[in-house]
């Protein structure tokens, strides 16, 4: 005999996404009592930056300032730290595109002095 509950065929299941996230949350918040995530979040905390170099430490603590200072997640702390990083790195962007076309301007004149070097060894050298 079947189950009067238990559907029959795929036609008769209809389970919504929000259903699906809904009875699944359930599920971990029964396994995984909130005082236990948060905990294990707090070790992270303080774990992570111990195992890492000093350059993630910065970042993350730079990240975590600025999540508390301003109020707002995570990854808007990210997104507004990835831009204010690059607004402070256009000026040397700049500056290594300006020697890099400058250089470029010289590597004629370079290959030049060169061609003569590799021709005769003692030109340009003192007696």
């Amino acid at each position: 005999e079947s189950d009067k509950n238990f559907p029959t065929s795929v036609e008769n299941v209809v389970v919504s996404n929000t259903d699906v996230t809904d009875i699944a949350m359930e599920n971990i918040n029964s396994l995984i009592p909130s005082e236990t995530l948060l905990d294990a979040a707090t070790t992270l905390s303080t774990v992570v930056p111990q195992k890492s170099g000093w350059a993630t430490t910065v970042v993350m603590n730079a990240i975590e300032n600025i999540h508390l200072m301003a109020g707002i997640p995570y990854w808007e702390a990210i997104v507004l730290s990835t831009v204010g990083l690059r607004i402070l790195l256009i000026p040397i962007v700049i500056k290594t595109i300006q020697s890099t076309a400058r250089l470029a301007l010289l590597r004629p004149e370079m290959q030049k002095i060169q061609d003569i070097m590799a021709k005769d060894p003692k030109v340009g050298t003192d007696p």
